[in-house]
């Protein structure tokens, strides 16, 4: 019913074809069918979302104790299971929905990974190796304020004051002109 709203026979059969595909690629174990239902009966850890979602959720954590490194490795575990937009086949509202969540968490675990990196800078070279890192994740997404703090700490952290003033007068510079606000109090 998800996805083509009041199945008719042809939507049936078509169902089934892709059940006994599903059963002959997987294992006819691995789909059970209950109360004229098909279910995957699958350990949740073999789901790459249910592994992403728990990887973030972990490497957060660990983040949040300042324990870097395991927010590294976590959280670059999470980013290595993206392979491209999730349910892309798939349009009904419900899936839109888990879509935009499952992005919006992509862009958390990327800034978690990176200021795991930037936390760990113990000189400018530490600096400038984060930097192109920095740089990329900024022009990926540039009114994300956490970004270009990240960024700007890179840029101190590699004694670029100069730029770093630079790049703060330009994040204002843009987010006035293109949005209308001001940045927020962890800018500041």
């Amino acid at each position: 019913e998800g996805l083509w709203g009041n199945a008719d026979a042809a939507h049936l059969r078509s169902l089934q074809v892709h059940i006994s595909h599903l059963r002959a690629s997987l294992g006819r174990a691995l789909i059970e069918s209950v109360d004229q239902r098909y279910r995957l009966a699958l350990d949740p850890a073999a789901v790459d979302e249910v592994r992403f979602r728990s990887l973030v959720i972990q490497g957060q954590s660990a983040l949040s104790h300042a324990h870097y490194d395991d927010a590294l490795s976590l959280l670059g575990e999470a980013l290595d299971l993206w392979r491209g937009e999730p349910y892309a086949d798939l349009a009904c509202e419900f899936i839109r929905a888990r879509r935009a969540s499952l992005r919006e968490l992509k862009c958390a675990a990327e800034e978690g990974y990176l200021r795991s990196r930037v936390e760990m800078i113990r000189s400018a070279r530490d600096a400038e190796a984060v930097m192109p890192l920095a740089a990329q994740r900024m022009a990926e997404q540039p009114f994300r304020e956490a970004r270009i703090i990240l960024h700007m700490r890179c840029l101190i952290a590699a004694g670029r004051l100069t730029d770093a003033v630079n790049a703060a007068i330009d994040y204002r510079r843009r987010l006035m002109d293109d949005v209308g606000v001001e940045p927020g109090p962890d800018f500041a």
